[in-house]
């Protein structure tokens, strides 16, 4: 029996992809960060949460331990602010993780185009159990934009480009999008870790009871 203190680190992407769309990410990410932290601290667990800024970790909560800590701590992810690009890998490998204490939890859109193999990679090796959240808005599950577009990149409003979006290019963007949560799904558990897709629009409720849809 292992009575060790375990000790959930949290991960929040800050990225300004985060605030796409009509469903705000970021405000379904800090929900969601509250409420895994309030479930780590009723089991007097230990948690730790850090804002990926670009390819640096931001210290949120340190070290928090029990409810009344977490009452006077969690409204420190409020003042978060998304206005950044964000480097998952470069940001988590060079960080102390911890070793078999407990989970990693990473939350982001992994809308980007920077490696997060080599994070999931060195959570592995220190034998963490990982679970990774990605958030969609309801436009990037299912688009519903037609005609002659400009589309940004959200990230960096230098990269641009004008199409005219039709059932093809809508079509074909679906698959892409398919391709890259099953890259990250099939990548996550290939770690022995754990993965979920979660509509930003979705309840807590229904992301507890596992009944989100991506379909809804």
């Amino acid at each position: 029996f292992d009575e060790r203190q375990m000790h959930t680190r949290i991960y929040l992407d800050v990225s300004r992809s985060m605030i796409h769309g009509s469903d705000d990410k970021a405000v379904a990410a800090i929900r969601l960060a509250a409420a895994l932290a309030y479930l780590s601290v009723s089991e007097m667990d230990k948690v730790s949460i850090y804002a990926i800024r670009g390819g640096s970790l931001e210290g949120v909560v340190s070290g928090m331990v029990g409810k009344d800590s977490y009452l006077s701590c969690i409204n420190k992810l409020n003042e978060l602010e998304f206005d950044s690009d964000s480097r998952i890998s470069e940001a988590i490998v060079p960080s102390s993780v911890g070793r078999g204490d407990g989970y990693s939890v990473i939350i982001s859109d992994f809308l980007t185009d920077e490696n997060y193999e080599m994070a999931i990679d060195r959570l592995a090796e220190q034998r963490r159990d990982i679970l990774c959240v990605q958030i969609l808005s309801r436009e990037e599950i299912n688009p519903q934009i037609r005609g002659k577009m400009h589309l940004f990149d959200s990230e960096d409003q230098s990269k641009f480009f004008r199409k005219k979006i039709d059932q093809d290019v809508v079509r074909a963007y679906k698959d892409a999008l398919k391709y890259v949560t099953d890259r990250i799904k099939l990548y996550c558990e290939s770690r022995g870790g754990q993965y979920v897709l979660v509509p930003a629009h979705a309840e807590l409720s229904e992301i507890f009871l596992d009944k989100c849809s991506i379909d809804d």
